[in-house]
């Protein structure tokens, strides 16, 4: 497949650089983030993106900060007759890897890790730094910047293992609060809304905490916590035993 670079607006106005990426080639993507988190949540990720990006998908290439940077050291004309080489150039070397995810704050969004010796030649054309290049799929609350975007979300049945193992050990989920980063009232009820492959959500003391297994550090991790936006039910046992094949 071979795709062009070309002009974008962000949301005021603002020109950049990148690449629009054809629905069809994302529908793949989508179906794997919907896999990974669920219906519910998938609607509310995909949702914001769509409304913040119109309906389309893209891989940013030279982003706004980027664009006016260069244009202040080349000058505005100079730099827009550059690019008509840039618009004719044929990135024919694109590999879409994966999906991935970031956190930041209480910010978390999902793209798709993308990787292109083309595109990275034509930032270093720029004289700028590199880039994860990534095709954004959905975020909650804002999208995330300034974090790596080039790591593949993998299945870890580690996770659900060890999870099952605290869970039954205990008969309870009052583990998650000896977690190193567990920071709400010990004596609120821990509630599980939803268990994945590789995150559990629960509820709790008026938060939603996304729980996952750190393989680095061995150990479980709280990777976000929000205010509880709209209400979730509680997990059914059957539903729990299921998942963890108990």
């Amino acid at each position: 497949m071979i795709y062009y670079i070309t002009h974008l607006k962000d949301t005021i106005g603002n020109n950049y650089l990148g690449i629009k990426i054809p629905n069809g080639h994302i529908l793949p993507f989508l179906k794997t983030l919907n896999e990974y988190i669920g219906d519910g949540d998938f609607e509310k990720y995909t949702d914001l993106q769509q409304k913040r990006d119109h309906g389309e998908h893209h891989i940013t290439v030279i982003n706004v900060m980027d664009y006016n940077k260069i244009s202040k050291e080349m000058g505005i004309d100079n730099f827009i007759n550059s690019l008509e080489k840039i618009f004719k150039y044929e990135i024919d070397d694109m590999k879409m890897l994966g999906v991935g995810t970031a956190t930041k704050n209480e910010n978390r969004a999902y793209f798709i890790v993308c990787d292109s010796d083309k595109l990275a030649a034509i930032r270093t054309r720029y004289n700028l730094p590199k880039q994860d290049f990534h095709a954004t799929l959905g975020f909650l609350y804002k999208d995330v910047f300034g974090v790596p975007k080039n790591i593949i979300m993998k299945k870890n049945d580690k996770f659900l293992k060890l999870l099952s193992q605290e869970y039954y050990n205990n008969e309870n989920w009052n583990f998650i609060k000896n977690i190193g980063n567990f920071d709400l009232d010990r004596k609120a009820e821990v509630i599980p809304v939803k268990i994945g492959e590789t995150t559990m959500k629960v509820k709790c003391d008026g938060y939603f905490m996304d729980i996952s297994y750190l393989e680095d550090g061995e150990k479980f991790w709280i990777t976000s916590k929000y205010s509880i936006d709209k209400e979730m039910p509680r997990m059914p046992e059957t539903e729990i035993k299921k998942i963890l094949k108990k």
